[in-house]
Protein backbone atom coordinates (compact mmCIF):
# COMPACT_ATOMS: atom_id res chain seq x y z
CA UNK A 1 0.00 0.00 0.00
CA UNK A 2 1.30 3.46 -0.86
CA UNK A 3 0.67 6.64 1.17
CA UNK A 4 0.66 10.07 -0.36
CA UNK A 5 3.46 12.29 0.93
CA UNK A 6 2.44 15.14 3.19
CA UNK A 7 1.30 16.09 6.67
CA UNK A 8 -1.76 14.44 8.19
CA UNK A 9 -3.97 15.80 11.01
CA UNK A 10 -3.75 14.09 14.43
CA UNK A 11 -5.65 10.80 14.80
CA UNK A 12 -5.87 10.30 11.05
CA UNK A 13 -6.13 6.62 10.15
CA UNK A 14 -3.29 6.11 7.72
CA UNK A 15 -3.58 2.39 7.11
CA UNK A 16 -5.97 -0.43 7.93
CA UNK A 17 -6.03 -4.14 7.28
CA UNK A 18 -8.25 -7.07 8.14
CA UNK A 19 -6.84 -10.51 8.97
CA UNK A 20 -8.78 -13.68 8.33
CA UNK A 21 -7.23 -17.01 9.35
CA UNK A 22 -8.43 -20.57 9.75
CA UNK A 23 -6.77 -22.05 12.85
CA UNK A 24 -7.46 -25.78 13.04
CA UNK A 25 -6.52 -27.99 15.97
CA UNK A 26 -6.93 -31.76 16.07
CA UNK A 27 -6.25 -34.00 19.08
CA UNK A 28 -6.55 -37.78 19.13
CA UNK A 29 -5.98 -39.61 22.41
CA UNK A 30 -6.01 -43.24 23.42
CA UNK A 31 -6.47 -44.66 26.93
CA UNK A 32 -4.19 -47.70 27.13
CA UNK A 33 -5.37 -48.47 30.66
CA UNK A 34 -6.53 -46.64 33.81
CA UNK A 35 -3.00 -45.34 34.38
CA UNK A 36 -1.68 -44.50 30.90
CA UNK A 37 -2.96 -42.26 28.10
CA UNK A 38 -1.33 -41.40 24.77
CA UNK A 39 -2.17 -38.59 22.39
CA UNK A 40 -1.29 -37.03 19.04
CA UNK A 41 -2.06 -33.41 18.23
CA UNK A 42 -1.73 -31.12 15.22
CA UNK A 43 -2.47 -27.42 15.15
CA UNK A 44 -1.84 -24.19 13.28
CA UNK A 45 -1.44 -20.74 14.79
CA UNK A 46 -0.73 -17.16 13.78
CA UNK A 47 0.63 -14.11 15.54
CA UNK A 48 -1.16 -10.89 14.62
CA UNK A 49 -0.16 -7.93 16.79
CA UNK A 50 0.92 -4.31 16.68
CA UNK A 51 4.16 -5.58 15.16
CA UNK A 52 2.10 -6.38 12.07
CA UNK A 53 2.48 -2.71 11.11
CA UNK A 54 5.62 -0.60 10.59
CA UNK A 55 4.81 3.04 11.19
CA UNK A 56 7.73 4.44 13.19
CA UNK A 57 9.83 5.32 10.14
CA UNK A 58 6.85 7.22 8.66
CA UNK A 59 7.12 9.73 11.50
CA UNK A 60 10.62 10.70 10.37
CA UNK A 61 9.20 11.16 6.92
CA UNK A 62 12.17 12.38 4.85
CA UNK A 63 12.81 10.89 1.40
CA UNK A 64 16.20 9.62 2.64
CA UNK A 65 14.60 7.77 5.55
CA UNK A 66 11.90 6.23 3.38
CA UNK A 67 14.47 5.15 0.81
CA UNK A 68 16.61 3.57 3.54
CA UNK A 69 13.57 1.73 4.92
CA UNK A 70 12.75 0.40 1.47
CA UNK A 71 16.36 -0.67 0.95
CA UNK A 72 16.25 -3.00 3.97
CA UNK A 73 12.83 -4.38 3.09
CA UNK A 74 10.63 -2.43 5.49
CA UNK A 75 7.03 -1.87 4.45
CA UNK A 76 3.99 -0.62 6.30
CA UNK A 77 2.45 -4.10 6.52
CA UNK A 78 4.12 -7.23 7.86
CA UNK A 79 2.65 -10.66 7.32
CA UNK A 80 1.55 -12.48 10.49
CA UNK A 81 3.88 -15.16 11.80
CA UNK A 82 2.58 -18.68 11.29
CA UNK A 83 3.35 -21.92 13.08
CA UNK A 84 2.40 -25.53 12.41
CA UNK A 85 2.89 -27.85 15.35
CA UNK A 86 2.88 -31.64 15.74
CA UNK A 87 3.05 -33.27 19.17
CA UNK A 88 3.04 -36.86 20.40
CA UNK A 89 2.94 -37.66 24.09
CA UNK A 90 2.15 -39.90 27.04
CA UNK A 91 0.57 -39.03 30.40
CA UNK A 92 0.14 -41.44 33.26
CA UNK A 93 0.92 -42.71 36.72
CA UNK A 94 2.68 -45.69 38.32
CA UNK A 95 2.90 -47.49 41.66
CA UNK A 96 -0.60 -46.65 42.90
CA UNK A 97 -0.26 -43.02 41.81
CA UNK A 98 3.03 -42.58 43.69
CA UNK A 99 4.63 -41.46 40.43
CA UNK A 100 2.89 -39.20 37.91
CA UNK A 101 4.41 -37.87 34.74
CA UNK A 102 4.21 -36.79 31.14
CA UNK A 103 6.44 -37.15 28.10
CA UNK A 104 6.02 -35.08 24.93
CA UNK A 105 7.83 -34.95 21.59
CA UNK A 106 7.10 -32.07 19.25
CA UNK A 107 8.00 -30.49 15.92
CA UNK A 108 7.08 -26.91 15.07
CA UNK A 109 7.55 -25.13 11.74
CA UNK A 110 7.67 -21.37 12.38
CA UNK A 111 7.37 -19.38 9.16
CA UNK A 112 7.11 -15.68 8.27
CA UNK A 113 9.18 -15.01 11.38
CA UNK A 114 9.17 -11.32 12.29
CA UNK A 115 12.66 -9.97 12.94
CA UNK A 116 13.82 -6.47 13.76
CA UNK A 117 16.13 -4.75 11.29
CA UNK A 118 17.84 -1.37 11.37
CA UNK A 119 20.01 0.89 9.29
CA UNK A 120 21.40 4.40 9.51
CA UNK A 121 21.03 7.36 7.15
CA UNK A 122 21.71 11.09 7.06
CA UNK A 123 18.56 13.00 6.11
CA UNK A 124 18.29 16.04 3.88
CA UNK A 125 19.07 18.36 6.80
CA UNK A 126 22.30 16.56 7.57
CA UNK A 127 20.90 14.88 10.70
CA UNK A 128 21.80 11.20 11.28
CA UNK A 129 18.73 9.00 11.73
CA UNK A 130 18.18 5.42 12.88
CA UNK A 131 15.68 3.60 10.68
CA UNK A 132 14.16 0.57 12.40
CA UNK A 133 11.30 -1.79 11.74
CA UNK A 134 10.18 -5.39 11.51
CA UNK A 135 10.19 -7.65 8.45
CA UNK A 136 9.31 -11.26 7.68
CA UNK A 137 12.86 -12.53 7.30
CA UNK A 138 13.02 -15.86 9.06
CA UNK A 139 11.97 -19.46 9.27
CA UNK A 140 12.78 -21.82 12.14
CA UNK A 141 12.05 -25.51 12.64
CA UNK A 142 11.97 -26.44 16.32
CA UNK A 143 12.02 -30.00 17.62
CA UNK A 144 12.19 -31.22 21.15
CA UNK A 145 11.34 -33.64 23.90
CA UNK A 146 10.06 -32.69 27.36
CA UNK A 147 9.71 -34.84 30.48
CA UNK A 148 7.92 -33.98 33.75
CA UNK A 149 7.80 -36.26 36.80
CA UNK A 150 6.27 -35.97 40.27
CA UNK A 151 7.05 -38.74 42.75
CA UNK A 152 5.96 -39.46 46.33
CA UNK A 153 8.26 -42.26 47.56
CA UNK A 154 6.65 -41.81 50.99
CA UNK A 155 4.05 -39.55 52.54
CA UNK A 156 6.86 -37.28 53.74
CA UNK A 157 9.04 -37.10 50.63
CA UNK A 158 8.21 -35.32 47.35
CA UNK A 159 10.46 -35.37 44.30
CA UNK A 160 9.88 -33.17 41.25
CA UNK A 161 11.93 -33.52 38.09
CA UNK A 162 11.72 -31.95 34.66
CA UNK A 163 14.06 -32.03 31.68
CA UNK A 164 13.91 -30.79 28.13
CA UNK A 165 15.86 -30.93 24.90
CA UNK A 166 14.72 -28.12 22.59
CA UNK A 167 16.53 -27.78 19.28
CA UNK A 168 15.87 -24.73 17.11
CA UNK A 169 17.14 -24.98 13.54
CA UNK A 170 17.26 -21.68 11.65
CA UNK A 171 16.33 -22.27 8.01
CA UNK A 172 16.52 -18.61 6.92
CA UNK A 173 17.29 -15.32 8.62
CA UNK A 174 18.22 -11.76 7.70
CA UNK A 175 19.22 -8.77 9.80
CA UNK A 176 21.55 -6.11 8.37
CA UNK A 177 22.59 -4.99 11.84
CA UNK A 178 23.70 -8.47 12.95
CA UNK A 179 25.43 -8.95 9.60
CA UNK A 180 27.27 -5.66 10.11
CA UNK A 181 28.38 -6.68 13.60
CA UNK A 182 29.33 -10.28 12.88
CA UNK A 183 29.97 -10.57 9.14
CA UNK A 184 27.51 -13.48 8.89
CA UNK A 185 25.12 -13.19 5.96
CA UNK A 186 22.53 -15.28 4.11
CA UNK A 187 23.15 -19.02 4.35
CA UNK A 188 25.68 -18.36 7.12
CA UNK A 189 22.72 -18.29 9.54
CA UNK A 190 21.30 -21.56 8.23
CA UNK A 191 21.50 -24.41 10.74
CA UNK A 192 22.20 -22.10 13.69
CA UNK A 193 20.22 -22.01 16.91
CA UNK A 194 17.85 -19.27 17.95
CA UNK A 195 19.30 -16.72 20.39
CA UNK A 196 18.88 -17.24 24.15
CA UNK A 197 17.22 -20.61 23.60
CA UNK A 198 19.22 -23.28 25.47
CA UNK A 199 19.14 -26.72 23.92
CA UNK A 200 19.19 -28.47 27.28
CA UNK A 201 17.47 -27.55 30.54
CA UNK A 202 16.49 -29.42 33.68
CA UNK A 203 15.30 -28.93 37.25
CA UNK A 204 15.15 -31.14 40.33
CA UNK A 205 13.31 -30.45 43.56
CA UNK A 206 13.37 -32.53 46.74
CA UNK A 207 11.13 -31.78 49.75
CA UNK A 208 10.65 -33.46 53.11
CA UNK A 209 7.58 -32.67 55.23
CA UNK A 210 7.28 -33.63 58.89
CA UNK A 211 5.47 -32.86 62.10
CA UNK A 212 6.78 -31.30 65.30
CA UNK A 213 5.59 -33.52 68.15
CA UNK A 214 6.64 -30.97 70.77
CA UNK A 215 3.94 -28.58 69.47
CA UNK A 216 0.32 -29.35 68.71
CA UNK A 217 -0.66 -28.88 65.04
CA UNK A 218 2.89 -27.90 64.08
CA UNK A 219 4.69 -29.04 60.91
CA UNK A 220 8.04 -28.40 59.26
CA UNK A 221 9.63 -28.83 55.88
CA UNK A 222 13.03 -28.74 54.16
CA UNK A 223 13.47 -28.30 50.43
CA UNK A 224 16.30 -28.10 47.89
CA UNK A 225 15.99 -27.11 44.22
CA UNK A 226 18.58 -27.44 41.46
CA UNK A 227 18.07 -25.79 38.06
CA UNK A 228 20.19 -26.09 34.94
CA UNK A 229 20.26 -24.12 31.69
CA UNK A 230 22.54 -25.02 28.84
CA UNK A 231 24.67 -22.85 26.60
CA UNK A 232 22.82 -19.87 25.08
CA UNK A 233 23.80 -18.04 21.89
CA UNK A 234 23.52 -14.25 21.97
CA UNK A 235 22.19 -13.78 18.44
CA UNK A 236 21.41 -15.75 15.28
CA UNK A 237 25.05 -15.66 14.11
CA UNK A 238 25.94 -18.06 16.99
CA UNK A 239 29.39 -16.48 17.23
CA UNK A 240 29.07 -15.39 20.87
CA UNK A 241 27.40 -17.24 23.71
CA UNK A 242 27.07 -17.53 27.47
CA UNK A 243 28.00 -20.76 29.20
CA UNK A 244 25.64 -23.20 30.83
CA UNK A 245 24.57 -22.42 34.39
CA UNK A 246 23.47 -24.37 37.46
CA UNK A 247 21.88 -22.82 40.54
CA UNK A 248 20.93 -24.37 43.87
CA UNK A 249 18.33 -22.92 46.25
CA UNK A 250 17.47 -24.31 49.69
CA UNK A 251 14.62 -23.53 52.07
CA UNK A 252 13.37 -24.77 55.44
CA UNK A 253 10.64 -23.69 57.80
CA UNK A 254 7.83 -24.56 60.16
CA UNK A 255 4.15 -23.73 60.57
CA UNK A 256 2.01 -23.72 63.68
CA UNK A 257 -1.52 -22.44 63.41
CA UNK A 258 -1.48 -19.01 61.75
CA UNK A 259 2.27 -18.54 62.20
CA UNK A 260 4.89 -19.61 59.64
CA UNK A 261 8.65 -19.09 59.58
CA UNK A 262 10.80 -19.83 56.52
CA UNK A 263 14.57 -19.55 56.21
CA UNK A 264 16.08 -19.64 52.72
CA UNK A 265 19.31 -19.38 50.79
CA UNK A 266 19.11 -18.49 47.10
CA UNK A 267 22.09 -19.26 44.88
CA UNK A 268 23.62 -21.39 47.63
CA UNK A 269 27.01 -21.78 45.93
CA UNK A 270 27.20 -18.13 44.86
CA UNK A 271 27.30 -18.93 41.13
CA UNK A 272 28.23 -15.75 39.24
CA UNK A 273 27.84 -17.05 35.66
CA UNK A 274 25.91 -14.78 33.31
CA UNK A 275 22.14 -15.35 33.14
CA UNK A 276 21.56 -13.49 29.86
CA UNK A 277 23.32 -11.32 27.28
CA UNK A 278 22.51 -9.10 24.31
CA UNK A 279 24.60 -7.73 21.46
CA UNK A 280 24.18 -4.02 20.65
CA UNK A 281 25.59 -1.46 18.26
CA UNK A 282 27.81 1.27 19.68
CA UNK A 283 25.88 4.53 19.34
CA UNK A 284 27.65 7.82 18.71
CA UNK A 285 26.10 11.20 17.76
CA UNK A 286 26.85 10.73 14.06
CA UNK A 287 26.41 6.92 14.07
CA UNK A 288 29.76 6.56 12.32
CA UNK A 289 30.94 3.73 14.56
CA UNK A 290 27.54 2.06 14.44
CA UNK A 291 27.47 2.08 10.66
CA UNK A 292 30.99 0.66 10.68
CA UNK A 293 29.77 -2.40 12.62
CA UNK A 294 31.27 -1.54 16.01
CA UNK A 295 29.28 -3.12 18.82
CA UNK A 296 29.36 -4.35 22.39
CA UNK A 297 27.74 -7.05 24.50
CA UNK A 298 25.54 -6.39 27.52
CA UNK A 299 25.84 -9.26 30.00
CA UNK A 300 23.32 -9.75 32.81
CA UNK A 301 24.78 -10.90 36.12
CA UNK A 302 22.78 -12.99 38.59
CA UNK A 303 21.91 -12.10 42.13
CA UNK A 304 24.70 -13.34 44.34
CA UNK A 305 23.99 -15.57 47.34
CA UNK A 306 20.91 -14.31 49.23
CA UNK A 307 20.18 -15.43 52.80
CA UNK A 308 16.80 -14.53 54.24
CA UNK A 309 14.10 -15.16 56.79
CA UNK A 310 10.37 -14.84 56.13
CA UNK A 311 7.81 -14.68 58.93
CA UNK A 312 4.09 -14.88 58.14
CA UNK A 313 0.82 -14.66 60.04
CA UNK A 314 -2.62 -15.58 58.65
CA UNK A 315 -5.47 -13.56 60.09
Amino acid sequence: MELAAGAYPPFTRLVAREFDHFLPRVIVDYQFNDDLMGYVSWSKGVNVALLSFNTNFLVLGSPEVLAAADAIGLGVFIEPEEIENWEVGLKGSLFDDRVRGSLAIYRADWTEQQNSRSTFVVDGMGIPQIVTGVANTGRVVATGIELDLLAKPSDAVTVQFSAAMNDSDIKSFEDPLITGLTGVVGDGFRGNNMPLAPKYSASLGLQYDGVLPIWDEASWFARADVSYKGKQYIDASNINWINDRTQVNVRAGFTRGPISVDAFVLNLFDNDDYVSAAQNSLLTPDFSLTAAGVGYINAALPERRVVGLKVGYKF
